[in-house]
């Protein structure tokens, strides 16, 4: 198993907490073009699983890599636990080691099915109610994300209507 993060700091927060875990860095958005093509060469015989900020470049980061490395696991990292305490940054460098256990207690993985409509998601509200939003991506631990990226992530994860519609209770 490899785990994918974004800087330095993530990589010795994982390694304090899963002492022989081997972990490559990005080193922020610019990820070169040598370090996608090592993440993929890696992903032959490793499982990948994508540890990144939860923000908008972790999230540029991860699109990237799923491009390259569409079977990638993913971890989602709530924002509100990967806040520094002088609440200026987010990462994962930032998050406790409980919170960090947690995540990898979440791994998805993508299976990249149709099962759920825009349509669908307009009906329950999810399109247009970013409480009920936040909602489902708390109880799914998916991340928060916009209507549309929560269309593009239920998908990828493959989740039917019916998980959907438990976690909106």
């Amino acid at each position: 198993m490899l785990i994918v993060v974004e800087g330095k700091n993530d990589k010795n927060k994982l390694e304090n907490i899963f002492k022989d875990a081997n972990i490559i860095i990005t080193n922020g958005s610019e990820i070169s073009q040598d370090t996608l093509n090592t993440i993929k060469s890696l992903s032959k015989n490793n499982e990948i699983i994508l540890c990144l900020d939860p923000d908008g470049p972790g999230e540029k980061i991860r699109k990237k890599i799923m491009e390259y490395v569409p079977n990638a696991y993913n971890v989602y990292a709530d924002k509100q636990k990967a806040i520094s305490r002088n609440k200026k940054k987010v990462g994962i460098e930032h998050m406790s080691k409980q919170d960090i256990c947690e995540l990898f207690e979440h791994i998805y993985v993508p299976k990249y099915e149709n099962n759920i409509t825009y349509e669908e998601l307009f009906d329950l509200g999810l399109m247009s109610n970013k409480k009920l939003r936040e909602k489902l991506c708390t109880n799914l631990h998916i991340g928060y994300c916009n209507g549309k990226q929560l269309y593009k992530r239920l998908n990828m994860l493959g989740l039917g209507i019916e998980t959907i519609k438990e976690n909106i209770k």
